[in-house]
């Protein structure tokens, strides 16, 4: 994943949230289309060998 200029590595159990009416639904990266929402992600600390990979990653609908 991109942002800016910054590439971000994806954990393979990465987990996916759509953010609607106030509650999170478990969705998959594929099902979110990124031009109509703002995408919003963790990742881990660098520190370890698995480290700096987006963990969660949340889908907020655009307005």
């Amino acid at each position: 994943m991109r942002s800016g200029s910054t590439r971000y590595e994806t954990a393979d159990d990465m987990q996916v949230y759509l953010w609607y009416k106030g509650k999170y639904y478990a969705t998959t990266l594929s099902q979110i289309n990124a031009e109509d929402y703002s995408l919003i992600g963790w990742y881990d600390a660098h520190g370890s060998a698995a480290g700096g990979k987006i963990r969660v990653l949340v889908a907020v609908k655009k307005d």
